[in-house]
């Protein structure tokens, strides 16, 4: 399963890399349509549309889950890194990238970050900064009133500990590394018992 598949790319590379029946999940619609145009021709691909909450998928369906960089566009990332652990059969495993709300730099606009804030103070922090009455540019304020206006998630390491313990499901964090300057890459294979680790 690949969750945020966009106009399919990631589709190809899974089966470039020799994997069998391929699902994705979009919560643009327009993107599932391109999509769907664009691999008409790849059997076994099942690129869909969803709500953005509830992935429309049984129990343990899925041997691998790939997320990169969704999980900070969700309403609720709590109840998304829930739901791709209950769609992820025993063994299976999760690769999940995400940028680290600890960073120096705010990934999606490039500019100084206040990630680290607490939420309600980050909103207010970016919100007087993209004021009528910041000294910044146009187009500086612009980029700082985006991070509120898509209501972007603050995602850490320790975060991700915390859901992964409330979903229930056993865990292995496999792996953790620095993809790139605070981007955060991550290998979690479910477990077979009933506690987590």
């Amino acid at each position: 399963l690949i969750s945020g598949y966009g106009a399919g790319s990631e589709i190809i590379a899974a089966r470039e890399a020799g994997l069998g029946e391929i699902h994705g999940v979009e919560v643009e619609k327009i993107w599932m349509e391109v999509t769907q145009k664009r691999l008409e021709s790849l059997p076994d691909v099942h690129p869909t549309h969803y709500d953005g909450s509830h992935l429309p998928y049984s129990n343990a369906q899925f041997d691998m889950l790939m997320s990169g960089h969704v999980i900070e566009h969700t309403s609720d990332p709590q109840l998304y890194l829930h739901e791709c652990m209950r769609v992820l059969a025993a063994e299976g495993c999760l690769s999940f990238e995400f940028p680290h709300r600890y960073h120096h730099t705010e990934l999606h606009t490039r500019l100084p970050s206040l990630e680290w804030l607490p939420r309600n103070m980050r909103d207010i922090a970016l919100r007087a900064l993209s004021g009528r009455f910041s000294p910044l540019s146009a187009g500086v304020k612009s980029r700082y009133a985006s991070i509120v206006s898509t209501r972007l998630q603050q995602i850490s390491m320790g975060s991700v500990r915390d859901w992964l313990e409330s979903s229930g499901y056993p865990y292995i964090i496999l792996d953790t590394t620095k993809a790139a300057p605070g981007i955060i890459r991550c290998v979690i294979r479910k477990g077979t018992g009933t506690s987590s680790n």
